[in-house]
């Protein structure tokens, strides 16, 4: 019997960001895809990330039921910036985990090929807390310019600006420059996390903008001790929608 091919393929996407150490407490589904964009550790003054949280992460992101694991790092990653060989070198063990800092992959789930882009991009504000992956203007510009037009999914720890970008204070976060790259860029997906805040979904110009954060908002968010729920969907790569 031939298959159906009015049937449109849909992938179960879970996306997840801003966990700050944890991870361990999210009952995830299982499903075609799990995208983390950012921040899996929790980083205090006093407490030194070592290269085993890093390892420990990426096993628990082997251990989840899903066909492919994605994650890019984010400010608060310290672990992803000094062991980052060392990090890419245990993933031989776990193929179904990818790790991306400023990187393309192309990979096929279910028949579907995805074409995936991600990176730590974030707009770096002065604050007393220690950050990493700190990016200029110039060094936000060239990774930006280094992205691929008509991408399936960009992951990136922040978002762009005007998008689900906006903190405590209503002021919005996010990249300009990734924001005037956009329209060029035209990825069906767009995850990241960052701005607890706006965690959420939200169209536009047929670009499903996904803020998947899951800390609680609030002056404390890092280390409160409440998950929002993890951000799970149906895709429809063929027509861009979700549900």
């Amino acid at each position: 019997m031939k298959e159906n091919s009015s049937i449109q393929k849909f992938l179960h996407i879970t996306c997840i960001s801003d966990m700050h150490g944890e991870y361990n407490r999210l009952n995830l589904p299982g499903g075609d895809l799990l995208i983390c964009a950012g921040d899996s550790q929790l980083f205090l003054e006093n407490c030194e990330q070592t290269l085993n949280d890093g390892l420990q992460f990426c096993e628990w992101l082997n251990k989840q039921q899903y066909t492919q694991k994605i994650f890019v790092a984010g400010n608060h990653d310290l672990v992803f910036e000094k062991y980052d060989q060392q990090i890419r070198s245990a993933l031989i063990n776990y193929p179904s985990v990818k790790y991306l800092k400023n990187e393309y992959i192309n990979i096929e789930i279910n028949g579907t090929q995805l074409q995936i882009f991600g990176s730590p991009l974030y707009v770096y504000r002065q604050t007393k807390k220690q950050q990493f992956f700190i990016s200029n203007e110039e060094s936000r510009s060239n990774i930006v310019n280094n992205i691929p037009e008509n991408l399936d999914i960009l992951i990136t720890h922040g978002p762009l600006y005007g998008i689900l970008d906006h903190n405590s204070k209503d002021i919005s976060c996010g990249c300009q420059i990734l924001q005037q790259a956009i329209s060029k860029i035209k990825p069906k997906l767009h995850v990241f996390g960052h701005i607890h805040e706006s965690q959420g979904i939200m169209m536009q110009n047929n670009t499903n903008f996904i803020n998947a954060a899951v800390m609680l908002v609030g002056e404390c968010c890092y280390y409160s001790t409440t998950l929002l729920h993890q951000t799970t969907f149906k895709w429809y790569p063929q027509n861009n929608s979700i549900e």
